[in-house]
């Protein structure tokens, strides 16, 4: 019985990456509608890969009317599953405040909360966007103290600092370390370089 479940697990996991393959081939060509029509499906089965693309697809207007609450609901959909991007892509979203007519309203509170979850899940960009906003003073009290420790977890994140050894020599690194004696400008010039360098494959 085990065995068949296994199967039926594998068999059901492989048509549901084939749809998913089949709708983003079609968004690739900007055959927004048949893209959508593939999308919806396996989003309403918790596809968060599909409800990743659908959300996009209301947010930018692809194949549909602009919609920013529909484009909300699927991006919090996929959110709540932990998806990093789409936790990230709300925290753009309540931190700038975007459409006309305050579509979605500015709420720093919310967007510090999804950059936090999404740091959490090991987003780096998240993680140095908080620094920033410590930084400034966006929605929390102005803190270099806490910046600084956001952009030097930025810049210690395993994804980050494997990739930026290997990008950007050592020895400027160390260079950074050992000179500079303003900590938040060293960490802040670390964190915002080694993103730069692997913003590709992050």
């Amino acid at each position: 019985m085990k065995l068949i479940a296994i199967f039926l697990l594998i068999t059901l996991s492989s048509i549901v990456n084939a749809n998913f393959d089949d709708a983003y081939g079609h968004l690739k060509q900007k055959e927004y509608i048949k893209a959508l029509n593939k999308f919806k499906p396996l989003a309403e089965q918790g596809h968060v890969p599909s409800q990743m693309n659908l959300g996009w697809m209301h947010h930018k207007g692809l194949g549909v009317e602009q919609n920013y609450k529909t484009a909300i609901k699927w991006y919090e959909m996929a959110a709540n599953q932990d998806n990093e991007d789409a936790q990230h892509t709300l925290g753009n979203l309540y931190r700038n405040g975007e459409g006309k007519k305050d579509a979605v309203t500015k709420d720093l509170n919310k967007a510090m909360y999804y950059y936090k979850k999404a740091s959490d899940n090991g987003f780096p960009y998240s993680t140095f966007t908080i620094g920033v906003m410590y930084e400034k003073g966006e929605g929390v009290n102005k803190s270099i103290k806490n910046a600084t420790k956001w952009f030097k977890k930025t810049y210690e994140h395993d994804s980050v600092k494997k990739k930026i050894l290997g990008l950007w020599d050592s020895f400027r690194i160390t260079f950074l370390l050992d000179n500079y004696k303003d900590i938040h400008y060293k960490y802040r010039l670390l964190a915002h370089k080694s993103l730069e360098l692997t913003r590709v494959e992050l």
